[in-house]
């Protein structure tokens, strides 16, 4: 804690504390809905390049 935040009185520290935990948890549920889009994405990802990788191999065994 710095020294400007020991400075306040007590229930403004407590507000502030407050606020910063409700802050840090709001950015959680944000960060992690982009941790799930990017897992989704990058799923997707490599399930296009398995279907591609099975495409060509099919190609070649086709007459």
């Amino acid at each position: 804690m710095s020294s400007m935040t020991l400075a306040l009185p007590a229930p403004r520290r407590l507000a502030l504390s407050a606020s910063r935990m409700l802050e840090r948890w709001a950015m959680q549920a944000h960060l992690d809905e982009q941790k799930r889009r990017e897992a989704r994405a990058y799923e997707a990802a490599v399930e296009a390049r398995e279907q591609r990788s099975l495409d060509v191999l099919a190609r070649h065994m086709l007459p």
